[in-house]
Formats: C-alpha cells, structure tokens, sequence
C-alpha cells in the first residue's frame, strides 16, 4: 500500500485522486478505517518508511536519466 502511494504521488497524482484510487480499490487505511481521506495520505508520506523509500526512488530515478 505505502509503495503504491508513493508511486502515484510521484507520477503526479493528486491527494484526492489517490484516495479515489484507493477507494475504488476498497483499500483499507493504515488505521484499518473504510475511507481515505487527503490527510491519510499526507500522513502516510510523512511516515519514517516512505522517507526511507522516497530518496531510494529519487536517486534511482536521477540515475536513469542520466
């Protein structure tokens, strides 16, 4: 779940468009709730393991575009 907000945030997405993602997908929240909301996936980003995912996805990004 984390990798897969990552990745949408990173392509761009929006908050709320992740969240309309993960809803359709019925993808429960961290906290085991039914809905997400923009502020579950501010949170969530703001989480030690995606700011440990997030700079291993930047530096392997810049690399390849080198």
């Amino acid at each position: 779940m984390l990798a897969q907000v990552i990745a949408m945030r990173q392509a761009g997405d929006r908050l709320v468009d992740i969240c309309a993602a993960m809803n359709a997908a019925k993808i429960p929240t961290p906290g085991g709730g039914p809905r997400w909301w923009p502020s579950h996936v501010s949170r969530l980003l703001y989480t030690r393991a995606a700011q440990r995912i997030l700079p291993k996805q930047t530096e392997a990004g810049e690399s390849q575009r080198r």
